[in-house]
């Protein structure tokens, strides 16, 4: 997918979140629960390089092309590209449970909605890094 096809997606993610909000206020969080695994994944991957950036006095443009995202860290280090979609739908889809029951308003969603997605995140990460020194 291009930079357009991104942006236009980007751009109908984010406007149905807010058009939806205006209507009821769980909403565009319900919106970020269905794409956080790449809402998480974009975040991490910009705060690390920006600080890696800090750390070492470059003057690198932070949003140049790069392969440093964790699901392209997966397949650099050896995941098949269908198993590293596979397991990014499987964490939208629990996103997607999440946000039904956020929605929902059901008695235990509040802590739900928090806890799941950050251990389903730290899990993540500590699986890039768990395969990236298996292949070294």
């Amino acid at each position: 997918m291009g930079g357009v096809d991104r942006a236009f997606l980007g751009f109908t993610f984010a406007f149905l979140a807010v058009m939806g909000g205006l209507a009821d206020a769980r909403l565009p969080l319900a919106g970020v629960l269905v794409l956080w695994p790449f809402v998480f994944d974009t975040a991490f991957t910009r705060l690390r390089r920006l600080r890696r950036l800090r750390r070492l006095r470059r003057r690198e443009y932070i949003f140049a092309a790069h392969r440093s995202h964790l699901y392209q860290r997966l397949v650099i280090a050896g995941w098949p590209h269908r198993s590293v979609t596979l397991l990014y739908l499987d964490l939208a889809l629990f996103g997607v449970l999440l946000a039904f029951l956020w929605v929902l308003d059901r008695p235990t969603s509040s802590w739900l909605v928090v806890s799941i997605p950050t251990l389903c995140a730290v899990g993540l990460w500590r699986l890039v890094v768990s395969t990236e020194a298996k292949k070294n």
